[in-house]
């Protein structure tokens, strides 16, 4: 259906709705956040999320990588 044949004021309606549902209210997927709520929770654990607090936090850290250093003499091959 186009915008067209929906009077103004029901596409308000709906929008709040929308907004609403998908904004404001708490989701189940989230832990009963919302997903503002959601979104600053991670924010602030992925702050903290560095060496022993990735464990605690169940946030992503890279690994290190060291240089590959080569060994005198070494041949490379291709």
């Amino acid at each position: 259906m186009n915008r067209e044949g929906i009077p103004k004021e029901a596409r308000v309606v709906l929008e709040g709705w929308r907004w609403h549902y998908n904004e404001v209210r708490p989701h189940s997927s989230l832990g009963y956040l919302t997903p503002a709520e959601f979104i600053a929770k991670e924010i602030a654990a992925s702050m903290h999320a560095t060496g022993r607090d990735t464990a605690v936090h169940r946030a992503f850290a890279p690994r290190p990588v060291a240089p590959h250093q080569q060994q005198p003499g070494a041949i490379l091959s291709s």
